[in-house]
């Protein structure tokens, strides 16, 4: 049992929840996406209702699983909205040892720059329906302390074209 004054639920609730609710900016971190996940489908209705959609991820080049999802998510969006979605890729490896430098890890969520999930999860088969992940949803100053650093972070990432998902 859940001890008294603690809520929780499943972190795909909670993250679908957070999707379905934004109405003008919406920001995501992660770095492994599972394309058949539904929460796949609710990133892409973002830009179709208009809402500023920004994914942040990594290994784009390489990660399928990933690709594939970002994908799914470009092609559900109606060419008229596609100005709604940017993707961006934060990993790099040294040229010489081929060590990686930077990468995305962070697991993070921004809706309206009012509510902000931050976790464990990614946003695959395992993460949203069997495994422990941990994560809380907060509100107030702490929300706009993490859209400084998302959007930080993503001026720098390495902006990802959609004919490449």
């Amino acid at each position: 049992s859940v001890p008294s004054g603690i809520s929780w639920r499943r972190h795909s609730a909670e993250l679908r929840s957070l999707l379905l609710d934004a109405d003008d900016r919406f920001r995501i971190a992660a770095p492994y996406f599972t394309p058949a996940e539904s929460i796949v489908d609710d990133i892409a209705s973002l830009p179709n209702r208009g809402v500023d959609t920004r994914v942040l991820t990594r290994e784009i080049r390489t990660n399928e699983s990933t690709v594939e999802a970002l994908g799914r998510i470009h092609d559900a969006v109606d060419p008229s909205n596609q100005e709604n979605l940017r993707f961006r890729d934060l990993y790099e490896v040294d040229a010489v040892s081929g060590a990686q430098e930077y990468a995305t890890h962070a697991k993070a969520i921004v809706s309206d720059d009012v509510v902000c999930y931050l976790g464990s999860a990614n946003l695959t088969s395992t993460s949203l329906g069997s495994n422990f992940e941990l994560g809380v949803v907060l509100t107030g100053d702490a929300v706009e302390t993490v859209s400084v650093i998302y959007d930080a972070v993503f001026d720098v990432a390495s902006p990802v074209e959609p004919d490449s998902c």
